[in-house]
């Protein structure tokens, strides 16, 4: 893919690009807990978009999506937003930076890669962050990965995607054979050795993403807010879900709505889980990190309620399989991805059998992506 990019860029723009390698990334678990202000525990993989950039004298931004084989031409005073259409999240990064005023001439881009879209694997992301980056190595700019997380973040706000900094933090932050312990309330991380052996990554995705997302979503976060509004008022030093436990939660279950409560609960348990995932991975002890990953699960299908039906039928379908030790619902929810946790030689065996039960119970077919972790954005060629 890489000299695919490169190749191209000459073709069509006459120029030696400057090369971005930007990768995909996965959370190995703690789901909502990104705006509870929380634990995580993401990872860059080697599913990746790969970029190619240079200079032009013509004022415009010349784009080419090599993969759909699509090329557009935009002035950077242009502020429309096509609902749907990938274009809106080059025009949205220009509009962010003139905003703060940087200086953006004319460049071109051709882009491609091997990240799945739509499977939870932050595609767009890795779209905004390399766009950004490689803006800010061809231009001299000298923003930080702090600064570009930021102002792709708000780049996708702003065209309606509402997203926390998970995403961004890892493309930009990811490195080989480790998880990042990421602390949302600080926004800093800690390295965790990944020791897995013999046992591989696997995402299942149930290739379907059910439309009543946003309502939910909205309510249980509205949930979490009262919560802790409620312990802050009597507490003020309570500010995130790190700040407090489930006992002194439990000293407000009359002052706090059941399903709130059930809410709430699930976030202290998630971060809770989240601690442990990061210890027993570090450790190697794949069992009891397994376990958690079928805990989180649970949360999130009972008690956060995100999850849906085709996602409970991936994890529960392989759940007394040889050679599985955990599964989770991976992202928002109400679609997406499992991700596994499977010892590489039964991989495909599972994965033959589960194709053909998710195909007979739904009617559609599922996809499987073995990943592998890596790195987060490079530079690979300055260009000239």
């Amino acid at each position: 893919m890489i000299e695919k990019i490169r190749q191209s860029h000459l073709d069509s723009f006459g120029s030696a690009p400057l090369m971005l390698k930007v990768p995909s990334r996965i959370n190995l678990i703690g789901e909502h807990t990104d705006y509870n202000l929380g634990y995580s525990l993401p990872a860059a993989v080697g599913q990746s978009m790969i970029f190619g950039f240079s200079h032009n004298d013509n004022g415009f931004m010349n784009i080419e999506a090599c993969n759909i084989g699509e090329r557009i031409q935009f002035s950077i005073w242009e502020h429309d937003y096509p609902e749907g259409s990938w274009t809106g999240y080059f025009k949205t990064i220009i509009t962010e930076l003139k905003e703060r005023d940087f200086e953006v001439d004319g460049i071109n881009c051709t882009f491609g890669g091997d990240i799945p879209i739509g499977a939870g694997m932050s595609s767009s992301s890795a779209l905004n962050c390399g766009f950004l980056y490689g803006l800010n190595e061809l231009f001299g700019w000298k923003l930080t990965n702090r600064d570009i997380m930021f102002i792709a973040q708000a780049a996708e706000h702003r065209y309606g995607v509402k997203g926390g900094l998970m995403d961004q933090y890892t493309i930009l932050n990811g490195r080989k054979d480790h998880a990042l312990l990421l602390d949302f309330k600080t926004l800093t991380h800690t390295l965790v050795p990944m020791f897995t052996g013999d046992y591989h990554f696997v995402l299942f995705n149930t290739c379907v993403k059910h439309s009543l997302v946003h309502s939910p979503y909205n309510q249980r976060r509205h949930s979490c807010d009262r919560v802790l509004k409620l312990l802050h008022e009597d507490n003020v030093y309570i500010q995130s879900y790190q700040d407090f436990d489930e006992h002194t939660l439990d000293l407000y279950r009359n002052q706090i709505k059941k399903d709130d409560f059930i809410k709430a609960q699930f976030v202290l348990r998630e971060n809770d889980r989240v601690l442990k995932a990061a210890e027993t991975l570090k450790s190697g002890d794949l069992k009891t990190f397994g376990q958690l990953l079928w805990q989180s699960h649970e949360g999130l299908r009972n008690d956060y309620e995100v999850s849906c039906e085709e996602l409970d039928f991936l994890v529960d379908h392989i759940r007394e399989k040889g050679g599985v030790l955990g599964s989770r619902m991976m992202g928002g929810g109400f679609g997406g991805c499992t991700i596994n946790l499977i010892h590489k030689d039964h991989i495909k065996e599972i994965w033959n059998d589960l194709d053909q039960a998710y195909h007979q119970q739904f009617g559609i077919r599922a996809e499987m992506f073995e990943v592998e972790v890596g790195e987060g954005i490079r530079l690979l060629d300055a260009g000239c």
